[in-house]
């Protein structure tokens, strides 16, 4: 959490809490949490680069224009192969 930023905070417990109960009741929920985890591990650690803001805005600018002009730059910041539903989660 100390690397998160501040206004993800509430929606990461929000995220857990639901992943842990489910856990708790079902054996199949652990993997749930375990992909719940993953994925914030993974948004703490794009979202405390310094260059991060600067990188999604330029993919969420070619995205809106539909251009494909600087594609690799934006390629490169899909933060490693992220799902591009999860790359909204983190604007």
């Amino acid at each position: 959490m100390r690397v998160l930023p501040a206004r993800l905070h509430d929606q990461f417990r929000r995220e857990y809490y639901g992943a842990a109960a489910g856990a708790a009741r079902q054996v199949g929920g652990y993997r749930r949490l375990h992909d719940v985890l993953r994925l914030w591990r993974l948004t703490a650690v794009a979202q405390s680069d310094p260059g991060f803001a600067g990188r999604l805005a330029a993919v969420l600018e070619g995205v809106r224009s539909g251009s494909l002009e600087g594609r690799r730059r934006l390629r490169m910041s899909c933060l490693g192969g992220l799902a591009a539903g999860e790359l909204w989660r983190m604007v």
